[in-house]
């Protein structure tokens, strides 16, 4: 998936992190940076959870459960 040509076509191309790869950045970054995802699925806070515990980034990840009705 292609996220940044909306942005400019300098970033054309630019993909999507996957949640390892953000929490690997985090990690590997001199200074700490919180997040807090508001996720729209549930029971995918619980996973998160378990990667970033894995990963050691988490006192810097938050997690809100936001339930959206469908219509």
């Amino acid at each position: 998936m292609d996220a940044g040509s909306w942005f400019s076509p300098v970033f054309a191309g630019q993909k999507v992190p996957t949640f390892r790869e953000l929490f690997e950045l985090m990690r590997n970054m001199s200074s700490t940076i919180p997040i807090v995802m508001d996720l729209k699925i549930e029971n995918l806070g619980a996973a998160i959870a378990a990667l970033a515990n894995e990963l050691g980034v988490q006192n810097q990840v938050g997690v809100v459960y936001s339930h959206v009705e469908q219509y």
